[in-house]
């Protein structure tokens, strides 16, 4: 698996404090490598739990969407996402969460500088649901995305 190294996380830092964004989309435990990529996402307040969440069964895609309140200030235009199987979070300061589920913080995002960091543990969340007659509970999640 990659592992984050320390040049990649002075990278990241830099382009931050620029203005840049860094996207950390993560996976679930089992399915991706934590301890190298959770000391980049500390840098920002987040780690990424060793857990798997939103787990569905068989063919039943209701048991991943999650609720998102009206005022949610990431996916504005959004009432509900599908997402599952992903590490849930951690969060301090300087990281904020913007999205919960229950118990489970679900999306966080820092600022950094003039930059910001968005962090997600599903790395298919932008697109992997965006089948629109095999999952027609969920399907506008990638529509979401695009206002971010």
């Amino acid at each position: 698996m990659f592992k984050i190294g320390l040049q990649l996380a002075i990278l990241g830092l830099h382009l931050l404090k620029g203005g840049g964004v860094v996207l950390l989309f993560s996976n679930d435990s089992g399915n991706v490598e934590f301890e190298h990529f959770n000391k980049l996402a500390e840098k920002f307040g987040i780690q990424f739990n060793y857990d798997s969440k939103n787990r569905v069964t068989d063919e039943e895609f209701e048991m991943g969407t999650i609720k998102v309140p009206a005022d949610n200030k990431i996916l504005k235009t959004a009432k509900q996402i599908y997402i599952k199987e992903y590490s849930s979070l951690t969060v301090k300061m300087p990281a904020v969460t913007e999205l919960q589920d229950g118990d489970n913080k679900v999306i966080a995002v820092a600022k950094v500088g003039k930059g910001t960091v968005f962090a997600v543990g599903d790395p298919w969340f932008y697109n992997e649901y965006d089948d629109a007659e095999k999952y027609r509970c969920i399907w506008k999640t990638t529509r979401y995305l695009k206002t971010l």
